[in-house]
């Protein structure tokens, strides 16, 4: 037991590997904020505006909070997805350069979809895609504003749809494998059943040829 967890040492998990979903998150989490800050500082990608605001601390300090609120979805979906949306409106209110921070949001509402269902993956995409044309409204202005709403639409819906397609395939992987878990489980107790009846028939037929035997060497002796 390690952290409150149970920890699976068997040689199965060892040859699945050494990483644990916290530790894969926390992983995925460094990775997007890095290159999202790398991308910003080489100016990779579309820009905010002429002349945006250089990296400084503040920056630094919202790709941490992606990172934390990557590394923290599975367990906190729905507030991980808010602190992703808080920080894309933050990053283009500054303005940072690039936009490349609008892809953090999505990895939310792919997650959501994933443990709550389709339903909270809709509003978490409806969500999303509000706040990113919100955001890119208050930088870019009115006139390109039309362009930037199919495509926000299109990828938290395809986020969405792409988290709920995944739930619903674990759900069903996981009924098919209780499913499979009770049948086995229905032939390992019918093979006993049928095992403790052969034995009490055989116990049955000792009996009897052993009570007649001892029946006749009776009577023979009383002979």
């Amino acid at each position: 037991i390690k952290g409150g967890d149970m920890v699976d040492t068997t040689p199965e998990a060892a040859r699945r590997g050494p990483l644990s979903p916290v530790a894969a998150d926390a992983g995925l989490g460094v990775c997007v904020a890095v290159g999202l800050l790398a991308a910003a500082q080489t100016r990779l990608g579309p820009q905010n505006g002429s002349s945006p605001r250089p990296l400084d601390v503040w920056a630094i300090a919202l790709g941490t909070t992606v990172a934390v609120a990557v590394a923290g979805r599975r367990r906190y979906p729905i507030a991980a997805l808010a602190v992703l949306d808080a920080v894309t409106l933050v990053w283009f209110l500054g303005p940072y350069p690039g936009r490349l921070i609008t892809l953090a949001p999505l990895i939310g509402c792919y997650t959501l979809a994933v443990h709550r269902g389709w339903r909270w993956g809709l509003a978490g995409g409806v969500l999303t895609a509000l706040v990113q044309i919100i955001a890119i409204r208050v930088v870019l202005g009115d006139t390109e504003t039309v362009g930037v709403v199919p495509t926000a639409i299109l990828l938290s819906a395809t986020a969405g749809s792409a988290g709920a397609a995944v739930g619903y395939y674990r759900a069903v992987l996981a009924a098919t494998r209780s499913q499979l878990a009770r049948e086995a489980r229905a032939r390992d107790e019918r093979a006993r059943r049928l095992v403790a009846e052969e034995r009490l028939r055989i116990a049955r037929e000792l009996h009897d040829v052993f009570g007649h035997t001892m029946a006749t060497i009776s009577v023979q002796a009383g002979v």
